[in-house]
């Protein structure tokens, strides 16, 4: 769901919030009763926050909260092996007093891996099955993986809202408890789970009596909110049951209408009447609160209650005044259902591997709504439907006839001793772990067709032998087309492509036995370890047993394999399939994926192409054919092409990387360039003066450039569409064999502005304009650039004057003055030499700051530029917009340089962090910008506002098109130098971070200089956040940051 996986609609929920936004979330929770909480993020504020410090003097060791245990936040899914991008370990966690992961969240074989792969290292990998662990969702489960939780006191966190949203299902939570696994209760997030602890126990409250047969009791529902989740924290010496000596948080409900637990379990948002955290009054009843807190704390109705919140002695702000900070969001509570509130009734409209398809309303020959009459459910009054983990037959684990959610003894068909759990035998299925052929599925006459030491019902081929850690062979097309996951083996396939430290590829020939067509028959092995012509060659056969079969970033590609050479004789590539350039493109991986091809008669259309996802510059790439980038994982084309560079050829393997399906020539035999093309006619502007005759063109002489060198005299038609005004001697130029350029040579005849000339060279014309300087015209200025400027004290910058027309030597003595002249000097004139249109001069800074207006004036023409003597502070971050109206397509982070001197960017990093759990989400490395000039400035952004940054401004780009900055609450950027880990400039927007952890620095940093800026970017105005005057850092961003409505990306602030 989060990615849109497996046919799901992609879930596109933010998880940033403001600090502000957090504390709204807070009071949500504490008004239901709550006191604490566990969960990424947050904020000091309400509740405690268990895992982190902000517990609010509790000084309990902070919760190991892991959303990602097995380091698959790409979306890596396995059916079985463990070949997971970066499984934490059991030695991370033993210090922990709790660690919470989320583990097997879904219902089908997926889910299910991820269990087995941390319950232990002897089946797994790694042992995270701990009396520490907590595990969170834990849904795709048997009991035998129950009985392994209950055995080491692992507890289960309950989501059951946002499991039955997701998945239609939820943890077979009666299996679980029959198991004596510790249950406790949690909400998951907003979008798919409950608004506060009342919602989810309304949940929970309805699962029970609807579906499960009124299985738990009220005191059992009520331990899941309160003792066994402290217990699950390890937070019960402190929290959670209310006996002497422990902390008073404690919650009291209205039990006038519903008596003992019923008043919890029912609570509407009315009937909380008091909420205490240890201690301090909170929230509750107006009467009740005003008695023990008298006239400190806000008033509010709640569904025609009075009561009051004590937010400003709490956090320091009023209620009403929270209220106005979050008057967008979902609301604090709601007298009815909740609008748009995820739904706890569960239902599958579509069945997966045999499940069952339902809509979860009970009916008369289907007393639990699980879609299975009662007649043929092994438990007609307690929902339990065809999971897709179950492989079309309902849970039935000890095969007694009773379902494990009504089986009072699931692992044992004797239900009425219900023999104790053995961990030596871990699937009770009377055979000793030791000798079970199976020890994970219950096989008691440990059939084993092949003779390989697997049982037929654990083995994936159980008609082919694959003894240890070997697995079961495979095609390449099964991979590629997704039928097989986990881990396969390929034998004895064709390696076509190798690159040193990233990986090789393999792909069949249409004479092997295994080859079924060109499309889906080639495969990328990532291998970071591979030594081209060492550990394997291109043209050697190997046997890849076993691999792990992955999908990274949409590519299905193998990992973690095992190599065999099976032979070692330079055999051929296959024959390259011929496409076109964009049957061979995409932003998609297609079934030419993995294959070597070939594109033909193809022209260079982009020399520098906008950097896809995940990528950096320089990418070495171009684009042919406006469709198809060449890449250079294992070949680069040096130099890069100019565009319109013809090739006769070019093949190479396509290989989907960074947001396009790219090819990939392995070498220069790959790249078989075509016969030179026209590719510029310039530089621009061309003069030539009225009379002369058989020149070449001044300031610079005009020529026709051609893609490569000459492949013998080639002559280039050049022709006048004015001849009367000026020629092109001969009709055009010859550019010499070997050469790439040659200039043309004109003839100027009449005064004229504009002379458009013509080359042309095959199919391809190029234009140029040629102006004709007539006898008596006169050059007037007409810029000085850069028409802005920075500059240090004492410190110097060279700037430019510009005529309309070359001077003659006498007629381009451009006279200087600023206004007013007390911050620097300039000389008295520039003078422009013959055939010239520019002169360079210095600007000297004084000792003092301030603007001036530097004008130029020849005749009667003049123009101005502004110049800044200002003492800057040195690399500084100076101007940031993160957030625009509708898409965020302009996004940019502005550096200056506010020194005297130039600086080397080598080494020097620009860092955004994630507010919302202090972590780097993005890096972008300074230093292919080289270096920044003394008052220069250096944008990062978009390719779009890159497009209308000043030419005198340093450049980067982002690597996608929208959405590189996040838009706070809070979120920060810094500039880090890298070799040294020193965090040189930062700023906090939206909010404080203050621990922000940047990888490669040991220390948490904070990214707020003095105190935090108020200002912020919107999304409904074009505003950006500038250092206000330009370049000002006094160390105090309240200080020093303002808002703008005038972004100016590369020039000087405009306030």
């Amino acid at each position: 769901w989060r990615l849109g996986k497996n046919g799901h609609t992609e879930i596109n929920a933010s998880g940033g919030a403001s600090n502000d936004a957090k504390r709204w979330g807070e009071l949500r929770f504490l008004m239901s009763g709550a006191t604490s909480t566990i969960g990424s993020g947050d904020v000091d504020g309400f509740l405690r926050n268990l895992d982190r410090d902000t517990q609010r003097g509790l000084g309990q060791m902070p919760v190991d909260y892991d959303t990602f245990p097995l380091g698959d936040s790409s979306g890596t899914q396995l059916t079985q092996g463990c070949g997971y991008p970066n499984i934490n370990s059991n030695g991370n966690i033993a210090g922990e007093d709790a660690y919470f992961p989320h583990i097997a969240e879904g219902i089908d074989a997926f889910a299910r891996n991820e269990f087995v792969c941390v319950a232990d290292d002897t089946y797994g990998v790694e042992d995270l099955l701990e009396p520490q662990s907590a595990y969170i969702h834990a849904v795709g489960l048997n009991p035998m993986d129950y009985a392994r939780m209950q055995e080491q006191g692992t507890t289960l966190i309950w989501s059951p809202r946002s499991n039955v949203t997701l998945y239609g299902d939820t943890a077979v939570v009666t299996a679980a408890h029959a198991l004596g696994v510790r249950i406790a209760l949690g909400t998951d997030w907003m979008p798919t789970g409950s608004m506060n602890l009342a919602r989810e126990l309304e949940c929970v409250d309805q699962l029970n009596s609807v579906y499960y047969d009124n299985y738990f009791s009220d005191r059992d529902i009520w331990h899941m909110v309160t003792k066994n989740a402290a217990e699950a924290a390890a937070m019960d010496d402190a929290i959670g049951v209310l006996i002497p000596d422990r902390v008073a948080d404690i919650a009291i409900f209205d039990g006038s209408a519903n008596t003992d637990y019923r008043a919890i379990i029912d609570a509407e948002p009315a009937d909380t009447v008091l909420v205490l955290r240890g201690g301090e009054v909170l929230y509750g009843d107006d009467a009740v609160v005003d008695a023990l807190s008298p006239g400190s704390c806000d008033t509010i109705d709640v569904c025609g209650t009075g009561k009051r919140v004590c937010a400003q002695d709490d956090i320091g702000m009023s209620l009403s005044a929270l209220q106005a900070a979050n008057s967008s969001l979902y609301d604090l509570f709601y007298c009815d259902t909740p609008p748009n509130e995820p739904s706890c009734t569960p239902m599958r409209p579509a069945s997966v591997n045999g499940s069952t398809i339902y809509g979860g309303i009970p009916a008369a020959d289907d007393d639990d709504g699980d879609g299975l009459t009662n007649d043929v459910d092994n438990c007609p009054s307690v929902f339990n439907p065809i999971r897709p983990v179950d492989d079309g037959v309902q849970a039935d684990f000890d095969m007694d006839g009773a379902g494990d959610a009504c089986d009072p003894c699931p692992l044992n068909a004797d239900d009425a001793n219900c023999p104790a759990y053995d961990a030596n035998d871990l699937d009770a299925d009377g055979i000793a772990n030791m000798t079970d052929n199976c020890p994970l599925t219950p096989n008691a006459g440990q059939e084993d067709g092949d003779n390989d030491q697997k049982g037929d019902v654990c083995d994936a081929c159980p008609g082919v032998s694959n003894p240890g850690d070997q697995a079961c062979p495979v095609t390449i097309y099964a991979i590629k087309n997704g039928s097989v996951s986990g881990a396969v083996a390929l034998q004895n396939v064709l390696v076509t492509g190798c690159s040193d430290g990233n990986g090789f590829f393999v792909q069949y020939k249409n004479t092997d036995p295994d080859y079924m067509g060109v499309e889906n028959s080639g495969v990328y092995v990532y291998h970071p370890t591979v030594a081209c012509g060492t550990t394997l060659s291109v043209g050697d056969r190997v046997t890849l047993n076993p691999a792990q079969v992955n999908v990274f970033f949409d590519q299905i590609q193998l990992t973690n394999a095992t190599i065999t050479i099976d032979a070692s004789n330079n055999e051929s590539s296959p024959t390259p399939v011929v496409l076109t350039p964009a049957q061979a493109a995409g932003t998609q991986p297609n079934t030419y994926e993995g294959v070597l091809a070939t594109v033909q008669a193809v022209l260079v259309t982009d020399d520098n192409p906008s950097v896809g996802p995940g990528d950096s510059a320089p990418t070495n790439e171009f684009v042919v054919g406006n469709a198809l980038r060449i890449n250079d994982l294992m070949y680069q084309v040096s130099p890069l092409p100019a565009v319109g560079t013809p090739y006769a050829s070019i093949t190479g393997i396509l290989n989907y990387r960074n947001g396009n399906q790219k090819m990939e020539p392995r070498n220069a035999a790959d790249v078989v360039p075509g016969a030179p093309i026209l590719v510029d006619f310039g530089p621009q502007p061309a003069f030539v003066n009225e009379g002369d005759t058989n020149v070449p063109t001044i300031p610079d002489p005009l020529q026709v450039t051609l893609s490569g060198p000459a492949q013998g005299n080639t002559f280039v038609s050049v022709i006048s569409a004015t001849p009367a005004s000026a020629s092109v001697v001969g009709g055009g130029v010859t550019i010499p064999n070997g050469m790439t350029s040659a200039p043309i040579l004109l003839n100027g005849f009449t005064q004229d502005p504009a002379v458009m000339l013509t080359a042309t060279l095959d199919s391809v014309m190029l234009n140029a304009d040629v102006r004709v300087v007539g006898s008596g015209e006169v050059p007037q200025v007409v810029a000085v650039s850069p028409n802005m400027a920075v500059v240090p004290p004492m410190g110097t910058t060279t700037l430019e004057v510009f005529l309309d027309i070359p001077s003659n030597g006498a007629n381009g003595n451009v006279l200087l003055s600023l206004s007013p002249g007390t911050f620097g000097s300039v000389p008295a004139s520039a003078n422009v030499a013959a055939d010239q249109i520019t002169a360079a001069f210095t600007f000297t800074a004084g000792s003092m700051t301030g603007l001036e207006t530097l004008t130029a004036t020849l005749g009667p023409s003049m123009a101005q530029a502004t110049i800044d003597v200002f003492a800057g502070g040195g690399l500084i971050i100076n101007e940031v917009d993160y957030d625009q109206p509708g898409t965020d397509a302009d996004e940019f982070v502005e550096i200056l340089n506010a020194t005297a001197a130039p600086i080397d960017l080598t080494g020097l990093a620009l860092v955004l962090v994630n507010g919302s759990n202090d972590s780097e989400y993005n890096r972008i490395d300074l230093g292919v910008a080289g270096q920044l000039a003394a008052g220069q400035y250096l944008v990062v952004g978009s390719n779009t506002l890159l497009a209308t940054v000043p030419g005198t401004a340093l450049t980067i780009p982002f690597a996608a098109a929208t959405n590189n900055i996040q838009n706070g609450a809070p979120d920060g950027v810094a500039i880090l130098d890298v070799p040294s880990s020193t965090v040189i400039d930062a700023l906090s927007y939206e909010g404080s971070i203050t621990t922000a952890m940047i990888m490669g620095v040991a220390q948490p940093q904070s990214l707020v200089e003095g105190t935090a800026t108020s200002v912020e970017d919107d999304n409904t105005n074009m505003v950006s956040l500038i250092r206000d005057p330009n370049g000002q850092d006094t160390d105090d961003a309240s200080m020093d940051w303002a808002l703008s409505s005038l972004p100016t990306p590369g020039a000087i602030n405009a306030p």
